[in-house]
C-alpha cells in the first residue's frame, strides 16, 4: 500500500510542480506588464503594489515581512514606485514617527490592467470544470493550504 501512495503523493507533487510552473509563468508576465511603461522600476514593484492592493495601506516593515524582502531592498522599490507616482506614503495613524504606504489611483489602475491577462488565463483554463468539480477543486485547495 505504501508503494501506491508513494506514487499517488508523487504524482501530486509533479502537478504542484505543474501549476506553481504556470502560475510563475503568468505572474511574470504581468509582472513586466506593470513595468513596461516604467524602465526605472524593477518586477518587485508589482508584487509590491499586488501585496498593497491585497492587504491595504500598509507600514513598510509590514510590507517587507509579508513579501519576505529585507528592508534595504524594499525602501529601493518603494523609492522607485513614489517616484512613478504609483503609491504614496501618508503618516501612519498609530505612530507619528512612521508613515504608511499606499497605492494611487494610477498605482491601481495600472496594476489592474497588468492583472487582466492573469485573470483571463485562470478562467480559461477554469472554464473547462463543471460547478460541481470547481466545488470539489476548490474544497481540495483550502485543505491542502491549510498548515
Amino acid at each position: 500500500m505504501t508503494g501506491a501512495r508513494d506514487r499517488l503523493e508523487a504524482e501530486v507533487g509533479v502537478e504542484i510542480g505543474a501549476l506553481l510552473a504556470g502560475a510563475r509563468a503568468v505572474t511574470n508576465a504581468a509582472a513586466s506588464a506593470f513595468i513596461a511603461d516604467h524602465p526605472e522600476l524593477k518586477p518587485m514593484s508589482f508584487h509590491v503594489a499586488r501585496w498593497l492592493h491585497s492587504f491595504g495601506a500598509a507600514q513598510p516593515t509590514e510590507i517587507a515581512s509579508g513579501l519576505g524582502l529585507d528592508k534595504g531592498a524594499l525602501s529601493r522599490v518603494l523609492l522607485g514606485l513614489k517616484g512613478a507616482r504609483l503609491i504614496t506614503k501618508r503618516p501612519s495613524p498609530h505612530d507619528g514617527r512612521a508613515f504608511t504606504v499606499v497605492l494611487t489611483a494610477a498605482g491601481t489602475k495600472l496594476l489592474a490592467r497588468s492583472l487582466e491577462g492573469k485573470g483571463a488565463e485562470l478562467k480559461h483554463r477554469l472554464a473547462r470544470f463543471e460547478d460541481d468539480e470547481l466545488d470539489t477543486l476548490a474544497a481540495l485547495l483550502r485543505r491542502l493550504n491549510e498548515p
